[in-house]
């Protein structure tokens, strides 16, 4: 980005600014551009088209570059910066046009000036635009590697009649891995024939506690991954406390399974950490407005 800006620069001084010494000016900053070219171009070509090859590939090695945090870090920060950096060449090409047109004056060196920071505007905003796309297509990507995850993961709620578990339970893993395979199965009417592939079984506490003679005989020999939901039951009292989000937390483990993550069940959070993230939210608006305002000042100086 650097060798481009002042490779351009460099043009456009040389067509449009009137006095710039070859010896003492142009060529110096001629050398400095294509050394910069130089350097960085192979470097940059090197390290990135492997990583975008890996992330274009269609495979488990492709779903995992696009799922890189080293590769999402360089990604959010380039477009932090771009951002930043096209808000701050914006202005201070709006301040340089309507500064000339209120005051009547033209400089010297007023287009160079323009076309500088139209080129570096310019710049910022391709650059904006082939990362920002480069993050959609891992985005876009990732969520089809997950979708087909997801439909290869069968999970089996057991309910009872009249007891309303189920309902919650489709509504939130809806939300949250809405391509998961939910079959509902009431233990009135036995173990279903395909209930053996399914790869994972969810239960409420209550049933869990007190199955049927059948049902209980079936978790038994059943080799999948076995969920239980904390429900309030008369005479039972459990020590954690009856999550209120239940159905939310159960969605998530299935999610987390069906995307061979490991499966955690979050904590609700505690009052120290909103604060926290109240704070880093404000830190965040406080780091970009001084940003901009150092924009600002350079362009009022």
């Amino acid at each position: 980005f650097i060798g481009l800006t002042l490779l351009l620069s460099f043009v456009i001084d040389t067509l449009f600014r009137a006095g710039a010494l070859w010896g003492d000016t142009l060529r110096p900053r001629l050398a400095g551009s294509i050394s910069t070219l130089l350097a960085a171009l192979p470097l940059w070509l090197v390290t990135w088209r492997p990583v975008q090859s890996a992330a274009l590939a269609a495979d488990d090695a492709g779903d995992h570059a696009r799922r890189s945090l080293v590769r999402k870090s360089y990604l959010y920060l380039v477009i932090f910066a771009t951002v930043i950096g096209g808000m701050v060449s914006g202005v201070m090409l709006a301040y340089q046009l309507l500064n000339a047109v209120l005051s009547r004056n033209l400089t010297s060196d007023f287009t160079s000036t323009v076309l500088n920071l139209l080129q570096v505007l310019i710049l910022f905003v391709a650059f904006l635009v082939y990362h920002f796309t480069a993050l959609r297509r891992d985005g876009g990507q990732a969520a089809s590697a997950l979708q087909a995850r997801h439909e290869k993961f069968p999970v089996l709620v057991f309910e009872q009649n009249g007891s309303g578990f189920a309902a919650a339970l489709v509504e939130s893993v809806q939300k949250a891995a809405p391509g998961v395979p939910l079959a509902i199965q009431s233990v009135e009417q036995g173990i279903p024939d395909a209930a053996d592939g399914a790869q994972m079984v969810v239960l409420s506490s209550s049933l869990a506690l007190d199955p049927p003679e059948a049902l209980r005989l079936w978790l038994k020999d059943y080799q999948g991954r076995k969920v239980i939901v904390p429900v309030a039951g008369q005479g039972w009292v459990w020590s954690g406390g009856i999550p209120r989000n239940g159905a939310a937390q159960v969605a998530q483990i299935i999610r987390q399974a069906a995307e061979g993550q490991e499966v955690r069940v979050a904590p609700g959070a505690s009052a120290w950490q909103v604060v926290a993230y109240v704070f880093a939210i404000l830190f965040a608006v406080q780091l970009a407005f001084l940003l901009f305002s150092l924009g600002i000042s350079l362009v009022v100086r």
